[in-house]
């Protein structure tokens, strides 16, 4: 059985490899900051710049961070269902990456 955390951010992105290095500072950042157990999973819906490669080094440098990448483009709605099924956290946020939505709201 897989371990349960406290909280699980999900976050879907089409194609925002430029905006995911600040999003994944700003992130790492607040949830640290909260002192519960997290992780960050990544729905790339079939990004075609180089966000997956962005991604695979964030999940290579930190096991707190999962990636889903679908081949094509399914849809935000598709990519949340799919972090919601692989969350393990007892809440779960649902983000877009493309930074309108600010990591310190989470608190």
């Amino acid at each position: 059985m897989s371990e349960v955390l406290d909280l699980t951010v999900v976050v879907t992105l089409l194609n925002e490899a430029e905006s995911l290095p600040v999003l994944q500072t700003e992130l790492m950042a607040e949830l640290e900051r909260l002192d519960q157990s997290f992780e960050i999973i990544y729905c790339d819906d079939g990004s075609t710049d180089s966000s997956l490669d962005v991604l695979r080094d964030f999940a290579a440098k930190d096991e707190r961070v999962r990636v889903i990448s679908f081949r094509r483009n399914f849809g935000q709605t598709a990519g949340l269902e799919a972090g919601f099924r692989h969350a393990r956290g007892r809440i779960i946020v649902p983000m877009d990456a493309d930074l309108q939505n600010d990591p310190k709201d989470i608190g």
